[in-house]
């Protein structure tokens, strides 16, 4: 069953994932039709994930030139009762394509991938799941607090996710002797990965050849 939570549930067509194609998961956004599985509140800032299982699912042409590379850009992770790491895994049509890890916190994320030709060819539609391996219980940290409320609070959060886009894996093209630029002006940050701070702050590592 799709999930259509939020105040995104008009009817809209889903696009199919291309190069510079980018869903909105946030309030503003047209999310709803991607969305499968354990999907949660939505806000100006993003989806929750809610429980382990949270899917997108997409359309895709159906002779793909090449490989996609795909951004998922995450805007928190939630802060549970220990305070531990989000551990996520990621699969495309049942392949696993990594596993990334969301620090509790408030901050802009972006984990990247690469989505392989071959499974994409002589399919009408695509699915990437999102498995969270340690859900947070929303009601164990209300307990932890002391508050009173009336009825418990179900939700298993995980991360918010605030867009999936999509590019061509051109951008991880490197010639040998050129410089990369890990300037705020520079792209750099498309060769960085999740641990990296982020591209908006100063950093000490500014190029590199």
């Amino acid at each position: 069953m799709r999930a259509f939570f939020g105040y995104d549930s008009e009817e809209s067509l889903p696009l199919p994932a291309e190069p510079g194609m980018v869903i909105d998961f946030t309030s503003a956004g047209h999310a709803a039709v991607y969305k499968d599985g354990h999907w949660g509140a939505v806000d100006i800032w993003g989806s929750w994930t809610d429980g382990v299982r949270a899917e997108i699912v997409f359309p895709v042409t159906t002779a793909p030139t090449g490989d996609l590379l795909m951004f998922v850009r995450i805007s928190a992770a939630f802060v549970g009762l220990d305070k531990e790491p989000i551990r996520l895994s990621a699969f495309f049509e049942g392949e696993r394509l990594g596993r990334w890890v969301a620090f509790p916190g408030y901050s802009l994320v972006t984990f990247k991938a690469v989505l392989p030709r071959r499974l994409m060819a002589g399919k009408q539609e695509c699915r990437l799941r999102i498995e969270t391996e340690n859900p947070q219980s929303v009601q164990n940290v209300v307990d932890s607090t002391g508050e009173l409320r009336i009825g418990e609070d179900p939700r298993e959060l995980g991360v918010r996710v605030q867009s999936v886009s999509f590019a061509s894996t051109d951008l991880l093209k490197y010639t040998v002797g050129k410089t990369l630029d890990f300037t705020d002006n520079g792209k750099g940050v498309n060769h960085m990965t999740e641990c990296w701070r982020s591209e908006e702050h100063t950093s000490e590592l500014q190029s590199l050849r």
